[in-house]
């Protein structure tokens, strides 16, 4: 609790742990200012607004003053006096209360009233030459005051001539200061003569400028205004009913103007407030008058003046003092997130200095220290499942609020439910409540210190549900918009996992690995002559064609050769496309180029790519030695070619048949991962491209994915005594091939149906037919 004197600037602070306390020791019919500041653990709150009372009136605890009583004639007597001290008053004096007597005698008091605004009284009727003890009080409503003491006044024996005018004063004297002068005087030597008053009269250079009346009794006066060190003149006269008197004169010359003097004591430099904590500061100042160790040797003190910045801003600040001994101050218990502003003075004895500069600072934010306030929910009568909670914020915020957090629970001894409320919003609403229910509730602010006090616990009860009945079965708290929420989020859902699945599926197709083809057509590498190369037979492949044939003719029509359409357009070969518009491999197999056992031949005599090509060729005689169908025998090779194989004779190893210019080549053993390009052959071939060519196509054991196997008994192989020499041709099947396939069936087959092994077989033949086809082409290309 806090009280002050109303116009007094003391602060006056009593510790109170009630509700109600008797403020003691106060002064009577006094007006007090009084409020009230919470306190508990984490600090005080805001104070209340202030509260005027005033104390009652009691009698005057003094005297009246200044009581002086003198003869006005041989028949009354003048009282004049002054009254109590303002704070002994106690009340507003209503009167006085005067008590007379004759001097000496007993029981025979006389008592006169006067109003409270008199100061002058007329005791009338009295004796001549006679001794009058006299006194009075103060009266109030409360009563009457302590007396003067007894005041001895004696009446003239006879009244006093006023026939005519007084004497003139004696004894004049005139003390001249810078800007005033100080007047004494006595009374006429004749004090038979009626006195009512003195004339003051003064001027610069010349008297009776200026004039005072005072009164009989007095006998000084103070002439002020004056200007420094100028010449005056003063009179002095007498007066009564008659007129004035003799007047006398005296002439001053006011002193002149002194120079300013230093103050001595001089007010602290260098104020600064320090915040150290929330509730916390501390001030530094500089005494100019004190060494540079701003050692205190005397018994100077200082006095620190601090307030609130709204209240130094209002018409009348309410400021807090302390004092200190030193040049360091601490200033305890203000409020956290507040700006203050503080002074400082130096007192030394009765001196004091001007205050110093206002420096001013702001505490430090602290944690909320009282919950919201006047906190409300408000139900929705369409929303049974929602409330709106309102509230107000902290009385003692100690700085920003940034959020509020709002509990509620069906059980308030149980776990509470949390909402958070970000920024300083004053509403919030919740959803999710389940109708007809009661819920509990309490509330907290939160700034960037912490968090605050919760509220007390209240509680509301929800509205039942609309259009149905109150009790709900067990387990179901969901409501309508939280259904329609949770179905478009299952749709949204099961959308988005349809389309992940679509979206997997094509990729998956597009990375898919697809077949490697089984007859890829190498090209010709470079030859070290600077000749021309011969084409690539795989970018040139769409002129080369290969008769269809169906299951029935490999296997029964032996009589069918495999014959190829060769056109050479423009020094390249191309090959043509089938008789359906595809391009695709041939169904042709490929040879082997491992042992002869894996070959699917008895012996390598049986193995038409042995070294020795007559023993492969022996399986294709007939009668007489002579080749089946009259094909002749070709000539034995006299130099090996292709890694191995031994080239026939004379100036060319084709032949041409039946007239067409087509020409076959045996196949060659060698490595099945070397190059695609071989060295070229005799340059005894013809020059002009041919149209047709005849292919045999050899029986293996392990036959391509691509045809189906042939009968042992049908493997042969054509082949041309010469150049010019008649052509025979192989009774094996025969078939027309018109592209290179390259069937979707064929690859799932390669991929799927053979092994690792069969396969590297399978790129084995293609090397040795790619092999003979470069053979071909370098022969006809000379390269």
């Amino acid at each position: 609790m806090y009280y002050m004197q109303v116009g007094s600037a003391e602060e006056h602070e009593v510790e109170v742990t009630g509700t109600s306390y008797d403020l003691q020791g106060l002064s009577q019919f006094t007006e007090y200012s009084v409020w009230l500041v919470a306190v508990n653990a984490n600090g005080a709150g805001d104070a209340t607004h202030e509260v005027t009372a005033r104390t009652f009136s009691d009698i005057p605890s003094k005297e009246p003053q200044n009581v002086t009583v003198e003869a006005a004639s041989s028949r009354s007597l003048i009282i004049r006096w002054e009254p109590p001290p303002t704070e002994h008053q106690n009340g507003v004096i209503t009167g006085y209360k005067i008590r007379y007597k004759e001097k000496g005698k007993t029981g025979s008091t006389k008592t006169k009233t006067t109003d409270g605004n008199r100061r002058l009284f007329a005791l009338t009727d009295l004796k001549r030459s006679t001794q009058y003890s006299i006194k009075l009080t103060a009266l109030t409503v409360n009563g009457t005051g302590p007396f003067t003491h007894w005041n001895i006044a004696e009446t003239f024996a006879n009244d006093l001539d006023e026939n005519r005018v007084p004497d003139k004063p004696i004894n004049l004297r005139a003390v001249a200061l810078t800007d005033h002068i100080r007047v004494r005087w006595q009374p006429p030597a004749l004090h038979n003569v009626m006195l009512r008053g003195y004339t003051i009269g003064w001027g610069r250079g010349i008297p009776d400028v200026y004039s005072k009346i005072v009164d009989s009794k007095q006998r000084s006066y103070v002439i002020e205004g004056l200007e420094p060190n100028a010449e005056y003149v003063i009179s002095l006269r007498a007066f009564n009913n008659v007129g004035d008197g003799q007047p006398v004169y005296e002439q001053v010359r006011t002193r002149p103007p002194e120079e300013a003097v230093a103050a001595t004591l001089t007010p602290p430099v260098g104020l600064k407030a320090v915040v150290l904590t929330s509730f916390t500061v501390a001030l530094q100042w500089t005494d100019a008058t004190l060494n540079r160790n701003q050692y205190i040797s005397d018994t100077r003190y200082y006095t620190v003046r601090y307030t609130t910045y709204s209240s130094a801003s209002s018409s009348s600040p309410r400021y807090r003092y302390v004092n200190a001994t030193d040049v360091t101050c601490l200033i305890d218990n203000l409020k956290p997130s507040t700006m203050y502003e503080f002074a400082v003075k130096t007192t030394k004895g009765r001196r004091e200095s001007p205050w110093s500069l206002v420096v001013s600072n702001t505490t430090l934010v602290a944690r909320p220290s009282s919950p919201p306030r006047d906190v409300t929910v408000v139900t929705i009568p369409d929303e049974p499942s929602t409330t709106i909670f309102n509230w107000q914020p902290p009385k003692q915020s100690n700085g920003k609020i940034t959020g509020y957090l709002i509990f509620y629970t069906t059980d308030a001894s149980g776990d509470w439910v949390m909402e958070e409320v970000l920024g300083d919003r004053m509403t919030f609403t919740v959803h999710g409540l389940t109708p007809s229910t009661l819920y509990y509730y309490k509330m907290q602010a939160r700034n960037v210190k912490g968090f605050g006090p919760f509220s007390s616990v209240g509680n509301f009860t929800t509205l039942p549900a609309v259009g149905k009945s109150v009790g709900k079965p067990s387990g179901w708290f969901v409501d309508r918009g939280s259904l329609i929420v949770l179905v478009i989020a299952g749709v949204a859902g099961a959308i988005i996992l349809i389309g992940a699945f679509v979206g997997a599926a094509i990729y998956c197709r597009k990375v898919k690995p697809q077949p490697r083809p089984s007859n890829v057509v190498g090209s010709c590498s470079k030859s070290n002559k600077p000749e021309v190369q011969p084409p690539d037979l795989w970018i040139h492949h769409d002129h080369l064609e290969l008769k269809n044939f169906d299951k029935g003719e490999r296997s029964s029509s032996p009589n069918h050769a495999a014959i190829i359409n060769h056109t050479v357009v423009g020094g390249s070969t191309s090959s043509s496309v089938y008789s359906d518009g595809t391009l695709g491999r041939p169904g042709y197999s490929m040879p082997q180029f491992s042992s002869a056992a894996s070959q699917g031949y008895n012996s390598p005599a049986e193995n038409p790519y042995s070294p020795n090509p007559t023993s492969g060729m022996s399986s294709m005689l007939g009668p007489g030695n002579m080749p089946l169908d009259g094909m002749p025998l070709p000539p034995q090779p006299t130099q090996p070619l292709l890694g191995g194989l031994a080239a026939p004779p004379g100036p060319s190893q084709y032949s041409s048949v039946n007239g067409e210019g087509s020409n076959t080549l045996g196949k060659r053993s060698g490595n099945p991962l070397r190059s695609f390009s071989v060295p070229a052959p005799p340059q005894s071939a013809p020059t002009t491209p041919q149209p047709k060519h005849i292919v045999a196509v050899r029986p293996q054991g392990v036959t391509s994915p691509f045809k189906k196997s042939l009968t042992p008994g049908s493997s042969g192989m054509s082949g041309s005594a010469g150049p010019s020499g008649p052509s025979g041709r192989w009774a094996g099947p025969t078939m027309r091939v018109d592209s290179l396939p390259e069937h979707e069936e064929a690859n799932e087959a390669l991929l799927h149906g053979y092994s690792t092994e069969e396969l590297s077989q399978e790129m084995a033949n293609l090397e040795g037919l790619m092999k003979d086809l470069s053979a071909i082409t370098a022969n006809q290309f000379n390269c």
